[in-house]
């Protein structure tokens, strides 16, 4: 699971200022929930003070976000399946009615900030990589 802010452009200009050169072998450990997560040393280089959580990210953001996230899981090689998913998963929060109800995008935010929490949880915990069909709202 990873934030969507580090796909805005302040979490892209941010990662770039904190970057550093390091050995591609060198690594931290992280711990997430109750696991320990080896991370190559330069995934952690942003202060965790900068990083906005998703259900406090504007809409907007959210949605700048996403049309840098897509592209990079297709980079990291998902399957296109499950990326036609994630595209759905947004769509179907962008043309959501609720969201021209008053405090229905902030609704939308957390909503997605917490199903794209269980829906990584879910996958990570799978024995045969399944999970819920995360598109649908």
């Amino acid at each position: 699971y990873v934030e969507l802010w580090y796909f805005t452009p302040k979490g892209c200009e941010v990662a770039a200022s904190h970057a550093v050169t390091l050995e591609a072998d060198t690594f931290t450990i992280t711990k997430a929930d109750s696991n320990l997560t080896l991370l190559p040393s330069r995934t952690s280089a942003v202060p965790k003070g900068h990083i906005i959580q998703d259900q406090h990210l504007s809409f907007s953001d959210m949605s700048i976000a996403k049309n840098n996230l897509i592209p990079h899981m297709t980079k990291c090689h998902w399957p296109p399946q499950l990326v036609q998913k994630f595209m759905d998963f947004f769509i179907n929060l962008e043309t959501h009615p609720i969201r021209s109800q008053p405090q229905g995008e902030q609704a939308l935010l957390i909503y997605q900030a917490e199903a794209r929490r269980d829906w990584y949880r879910d996958f990570a915990a799978s024995k045969d990589n399944k999970t819920f069909d995360i598109a649908g709202i």
